[in-house]
């Protein structure tokens, strides 16, 4: 018993800390000989000119801390060891100052540099600026060092003040980075952060980080293939940037400079009411236009199918008549240009029928290829498909009711959408996508069951979830977290700073685009109902003026129409023929615009 507890090693701590001095409370037991994997922590410094996050992991004889800064202004922070050590500091991004606290003289920090130097147990100073930066460093057992010298020379120098406690020099090794060592520190710190690790490998993998900085030619073994992901809760608090986009990583760099989690969560509240109203304003639209389609309706009655008839009937009579001339290649373009225009016209009215659109086919060579609503498109597969039962009210071209059309297709039909096909791609979803979608899946397990004939019936939040899972769409993901979570206090309260800011960048994508849904209502089929709505203090009366305006218009158009398709009758002179072609281009060009 005794001789096991003499073997077992204190943990090498080396503290980041606002004060020169070693905490009152700090980690002293010893590293068991039980443990098989090296033992990760965290710790968030936030004080009043930024904040740090800081990860260490405690091997056998190296400790590694990687420390993130989130800094307003400067601020001196010390690297205090409560044992002695050789450092090995990496600037990752952004250079600062540093210096022994207790010594004069100092060295001036350059970006992307990294050096080697004897700590012993004396205090580093870190004059940190108010900008973010990332650094690393590892700190080695002085028994450790010595082995490792004994195998490289290159380090015996160094080993000989650390053997002697001569005082150290912070400039003893100074290198600049460079993308090779920069792809190192990377490869090292995901297998670091993502993996269970052994203390072997631990201690193999930043001796070989040293050993390339030193410039010594290494071949780094790869990863067991058994290594299993880390699943602590402490390293989930930040996720990986390669989750995030370049522009979210702006975004959630600018919100890290909040360094207090109060005003992250005042953050996260403003953006909470600001969804909210966006939400409405998209809920109250989508039922406006549901109020428009029944006032263009009783107004209008079958003068817009009368129109696109009239269109249709015209493209058939020059589609029929342009045989009796001997036109040039060019006539005859043109003579095609205006069927095509006409078809094109029809069909903005009314859905194309199966003749109407062979015309349209035999003068484009091509299938139409119109833009069909997300709501005619449900209506139609709920008339073909026997029990689609679309729920039309909801698809409003937003994310969302894309999301529920897509999963219908998927349950009703077995269609995997192409928005989403993961075949092959499994070992690509991200450990954020899968843990969120537990925890939301367990929230809402009673929008979902199983019937006794083996049916799974599930509501449409329930499709959102489950089509955010299979196209790996975090931002959805987390906003339907905050969505069940808002009003509970607590959960918000409890969560990690970097949480609050996924939270906060999620809501922010999802305002934009409500907002742009908004803003592109003059894309919609009754967008001058829509405007005429928007911009009267009447609202209904202006839109009921409008569809009345727009009625007197078409009929017009259609008398025009039936003079022109009436003069084809007879025997009508080339150059007549090829003016009508012409004009009825020019008139689509040229659309009709009405008085309000």
């Amino acid at each position: 018993m005794n001789k096991e507890t003499t073997d077992r090693k204190p943990i090498l701590n080396v503290f980041l800390s606002t004060q020169p001095e070693v905490p009152p409370v700090y980690i002293t037991s010893n590293l068991s000989e039980s443990a098989q994997v090296v033992p990760l922590n965290s710790r968030e410094h936030i004080f009043a000119e930024g904040r740090i996050v800081s990860h260490y992991l405690y091997g056998q004889d190296i400790t590694a801390r990687f420390s993130s800064c989130f800094m307003k202004r400067t601020k001196v922070m010390y690297s205090v060891p409560a044992q002695p050590v050789v450092s090995f500091h990496i600037q990752l991004s952004n250079g600062f100052r540093i210096k022994y606290a207790s010594r004069k003289g100092q060295s001036q920090y350059a970006p992307d540099q990294y050096r080697l130097y004897w700590q012993n147990e004396e205090i580093i100073a870190y004059e940190l600026q108010g900008e973010v930066s990332d650094h690393l460093d590892l700190f080695f057992r002085p028994s450790h060092f010595l082995a490792l010298a004994d195998r490289y020379p290159i380090l015996r120098e160094l080993a000989a003040e650390v053997a002697t406690a001569s005082p150290g020099d912070l400039n003893y090794y100074v290198n600049c980075l460079d993308d090779d060592m920069l792809d190192f520190v990377d490869q090292i710190l995901l297998e670091f952060s993502e993996f269970e690790i052994s203390h072997q490998r631990f201690t193999y993998l930043c001796e070989c980080l040293l050993l390339h900085a030193m410039k010594i030619s290494i071949t780094v073994e790869p990863m067991p293939s058994e290594a299993i992901r880390r699943t602590d809760e402490q390293i989930t608090s930040e996720w990986k940037d390669y989750v995030f986009t370049e522009n979210q990583k702006s975004v959630l760099s600018d919100l890290k400079m909040l360094s207090d989690k109060n005003d992250l969560i005042l953050k996260l509240n403003e953006v909470i009411l600001d969804y909210l109203d966006c939400r409405k304003k998209a809920i109250d639209h989508r039922e406006l236009i549901e109020d428009i389609k029944i006032y263009y309706a009783k107004v209008m009655g079958d003068s817009a199918n009368l129109l696109a008839e009239a269109y249709f009937w015209i493209a058939k009579k020059l589609d029929k008549q342009l045989e009796i001339y001997g036109l040039t290649e060019t006539e005859h373009k043109n003579v095609g240009k205006a069927i095509i225009t006409l078809c094109t016209q029809s069909f903005e009215l009314r859905s194309p029928a199966s003749a109407q659109l062979a015309l349209y086919s035999k003068w484009t060579e091509q299938p139409y290829k119109g833009e069909i609503g997300m709501q005619e498109f449900g209506r139609l597969l709920n008339i073909f498909i026997p029990e689609m039962n679309i729920p039309l009210e909801k698809l409003d071209n937003s994310k969302e009711s894309k999301a529920i059309l897509d999963q219908y297709l998927q349950d009703r039909l077995g269609i995997t959408p192409l928005s989403h096909d993961t075949r092959g791609k499994a070992e690509e979803k991200s450990r954020e996508v899968i843990e969120l979608y537990q925890i939301l899946v367990q929230m809402k397990a009673d929008e979902f069951e199983i019937t006794p004939g083996g049916e799974i019936k599930k509501s449409d939040e329930i499709r959102i979830l489950d089509h955010a899972y299979e196209t790996n769409d975090l931002m959805q993901l987390l906003r339907m977290e905050i969505d069940c979570f808002r009003e509970d206090e607590c959960y918000i309260e409890k969560q990690h700073a970097h949480k609050i800011g996924y939270w906060i960048l999620a809501l922010q994508e999802a305002n934009a685009d409500l907002k742009k849904q908004f803003h592109n209502r003059e894309k919609e089929p009754l967008s001058r109902l829509v405007e005429a709505y928007y911009c009267s203090a009447d609202k209904m009366e202006a839109v009921e003026r409008k569809a009345q305006s727009l009625k007197v218009i078409y009929e017009k158009i259609v008398q025009d129409l039936l003079t022109i398709g009436q003069a084809m009758e007879g025997e009508v002179k080339k150059e007549i023929f090829l003016l009508f072609a012409e004009s009825l281009i020019v008139a689509a060009e040229y659309p009709f615009k009405t008085d309000d």
